[in-house]
């Protein structure tokens, strides 16, 4: 296809399928596939221009003028909220990521580069941060005080430290760090999930977290000053499709179907099955309380 005479001469043979701005808006970073370019936005007027050397292009793999990240495709880009890093992850599928690399990023020009050694990537791929269960990342992310990430791994959450000066991650020991639907003695146990933890929401405000299998939906609240997370009690912990003595009772989902959780209008609301059900969330503890379009049974 012929290049539009007023458009940037992205590379060659490239699939750009997404765009992420950052946080001071003076970078556009464009990715898709194997292939990321970042584009320095005039605040005046507007336009974009590509950025030269190395760091304005990013490839898996060997790619003239880019430089290279090792691992696979790339599928999601975050941004930290003060503009220093970025985190990519890298896999064949979306929810079966490989690694999750941290980016350097260059506020003078925007150029991202990948950084090396300790705490640089999580995964599967040789020098990373290995999670206990070995498989691969079913959903992962960067709370918006930028100094927790956390990660779904096979049948576990855990939590993750950000280094707010360098960008890289740790892993901490502890129960109050792991959270899994088979518990273990690193690994406190996550209630009402009984699959594999899929997606993750987090409030606005950082202090509530909540997790879903498809099925049910996991509730934990943030201690905001310590990063740590704990389940609310008894409950209030877990939404279900189905009745039980442990959850509080969604009514209204049929049991199998598809349950997925995402904040709205300011943390107030969460949606479940597709945005059909509606729950309130009260700031101070986290619970979650119905709506006109939700029935929520029990205490």
């Amino acid at each position: 296809m012929a290049q539009e005479p007023s458009c940037l001469p992205l590379p060659a043979h490239a699939s750009f399928t997404s765009a992420v701005v950052a946080p001071d808006e003076r970078d556009l970073y464009v990715f898709g596939d194997r292939q990321l370019v970042v584009l320095r936005r005039d605040p005046v007027s507007g336009s974009l221009l590509v950025i030269a050397g190395s760091g304005g292009c990013l490839a898996a793999g060997r790619v003239a003028g880019c430089a290279r990240v090792p691992g696979a495709a790339f599928m999601r880009l975050v941004l930290s909220s003060d503009g220093r890093n970025g985190y990519l992850a890298q896999g064949v599928y979306a929810f079966s990521l490989a690694t999750l690399r941290v980016l350097r990023r260059d506020a003078a020009t925007g150029a991202l580069a990948p950084l090396t050694g300790r705490g640089s990537c999580v995964g599967t791929d040789a020098g990373c941060i290995h999670l206990s269960s070995r498989d691969p990342i079913n959903d992962w992310a960067l709370l918006p005080d930028g100094r927790t990430l956390l990660v779904t791994s096979g049948l576990e959450l855990w939590v993750m430290r950000r280094n707010p000066a360098s960008g890289r991650l740790s892993l901490r020991a502890g129960a109050a760090e792991c959270w899994g639907v088979d518990p273990h003695a690193a690994c406190s146990r996550l209630r009402g999930l009984v699959s594999d933890p899929d997606a993750i929401a987090v409030s606005h405000d950082a202090r509530t977290v909540l997790v879903d299998d498809d099925e049910s939906i996991a509730i934990l609240k943030r201690d905001y000053g310590a990063g740590r997370l704990r389940q609310l009690r008894g409950r209030a912990g877990c939404l279900a499709p189905t009745a039980s003595r442990a959850c509080r009772h969604l009514r209204g989902v049929p049991d199998g179907n598809a349950m997925k959780v995402r904040f709205l209008d300011h943390d107030r609301l969460a949606g479940a099955l597709d945005g059909q059900h509606r729950m309130r969330r009260e700031r101070r503890h986290g619970r979650m309380h119905r709506t006109d379009r939700a029935c929520l049974t029990g205490p």
